[in-house]
Parts: structure tokens; sequence; C-alpha cells
């Protein structure tokens, strides 16, 4: 009996170690040297692909303009998108301010999330649109790859 109880408290101590560690943000790999907003300067050239697909959904072209701030300019659309990037680890994340999707039916004012880490020399990531008004309301899940423009 005493065996049983003992494995018990130490599966216990394991799974609250495991709860903890799932609640801590991940830092990326161990190691990983920081990204930070000079090594993503300048303009760079992507393309968005349907998320468990290799379709095209979208060509944008995006250009750092500070280094918490940058603009998308989706092919085919004349507005630009003003968006924020922040730093952390070996990722950036960058949330939009409203646009309005003009390839979508409707042409409804949508905003997009993405996290992105540079991988030999190339960014990539993953991508969420979602409706400006109502942020739990997912359009489409989506991965991206971008190189430096010319």
């Amino acid at each position: 009996m005493r065996n049983v109880t003992i494995l018990l408290l130490a599966l216990a101590a394991c799974t609250r170690a495991d709860q903890q560690a799932s609640d801590m943000p991940d830092t990326g790999a161990p190691g990983a040297a920081a990204l930070m907003a000079s090594d993503v300067s300048g303009s760079w050239t992507g393309t968005t692909m349907a998320e468990g697909s290799d379709s095209v959904v979208g060509r944008w072209t995006t250009t750092q303009v500070t280094d918490s701030t940058s603009i998308v300019v989706f092919e085919g659309s004349p507005d630009t998108v003003r968006s924020r990037v922040t730093f952390e680890a070996d990722s950036m994340i960058v949330a939009s301010d409203p646009y309005t999707a003009r390839a979508l039916p409707g042409s409804p004012q949508v905003r997009f999330r993405s996290i992105g880490r540079l991988s030999a020399g190339r960014l990539v990531g993953t991508s969420t649109l979602m409706l400006a008004a109502n942020q739990d309301s997912v359009i489409r899940r989506s991965r991206w790859e971008a190189s430096r423009a010319p």
C-alpha cells in the first residue's frame, strides 16, 4: 500500500509540473537567437496558403516602417494595411489595423494576426483572418512565407 501511495504522489507532482510548464509561453527552441527588428528590416514579398493546402490564396508585399510598425499591400488591392509588430524570443507577432477585404464577398472589414520566424533567410509563419468587429469569428487560418524583396 505504501508503494501505491508513493507512486500516486509522484504522478500528482509530475502532473502539476506538466500543467505549470504548459501554462508558460513558448519562447521558441532552446538556444534560438532572439529575433529583432533589424533582422526583418526592409521589404519582403510573400504568399499566403490556405491551412492544410499548398493553394495560394494571396500575394503581398510588406515593408517595415519602424521597429514596431509595418505596412502590407495585397496584390490587386490599392489599399495599404497598417500593422503593429512585436518581437518575442525567436518570433515576431503582427497584428493589423482593420481593413476592407475586397477579395471576400461583401468586402467586410477584417484584421489579421500573424506569427512568424526567420528560417534559412526566409520568413515563415501562420496567420488568422477574422472579422474586425468580432475577433472570435475566424474567416480563415493560413500559413505564409516571404523572402526579401529585390
